[in-house]
């Protein structure tokens, strides 16, 4: 398994990451997590490596990208009116009530892919509302009710790969 893990945190050493051993660990975990159990593995690193799609790297990305929003948005009302909510905050927000279900399901049949499943659809769903929802260049209340969105979902993200044992990562 060493060797596994040297030879990813090389390929992302080469291309640059500052966390290139996380990185690696979290895309090998991925990798073997989201198989049904009853499947045959055949792993392919390169696959594991992808920056895009149902990938652990993709998975630290989305959470680092929602990081980098909370960065910016100093100041930010912590009170807010919420009004008629889009078809992404929606979403996104159905998305993050299912978490409970994911968790009770994976547990029942003792099945990580479950988890990994959720997660990827989260942070898909998480990734619509980006790019359709601006959250700090929105209206004060708007705004403020995004980044307390992007922040309940950050955490949320957060745990789930955690439970995987991916490493988070605040910046990639």
């Amino acid at each position: 398994m060493n060797d596994l893990v040297d030879s990813a945190t090389a390929k992302q050493t080469e291309i640059g990451s500052e966390n290139a051993e996380e990185i690696a660990i979290g895309s090998i975990r991925y990798y073997m997590l989201k198989s049904r159990p009853v499947r045959e593995i055949i792993f392919d690193l390169d696959d594991a490596l992808r920056s895009d799609g149902n990938t652990g790297v993709y998975l630290q990305y989305v959470y680092a990208r929602a990081n980098n929003i909370l960065e910016k948005a100093t100041g930010i009302a912590k009170e807010y009116t919420i009004g008629e909510l889009n078809q992404y905050e929606e979403a996104l927000l159905k998305a993050m009530a299912e978490v409970e279900m994911a968790v009770e399901k994976a547990t029942k049949e003792l099945d990580p892919s479950i988890l990994c499943d959720y997660i990827y659809q989260l942070a898909n769903t998480f990734a619509k509302f980006y790019e359709t929802s601006p959250v700090l260049k929105a209206d004060d209340d708007t705004m403020a009710f995004r980044v307390a969105l992007v922040t309940s979902y950050r955490e949320l993200l957060g745990k789930m790969l955690n439970i995987l044992g991916i490493p988070v990562l605040d910046k990639i």
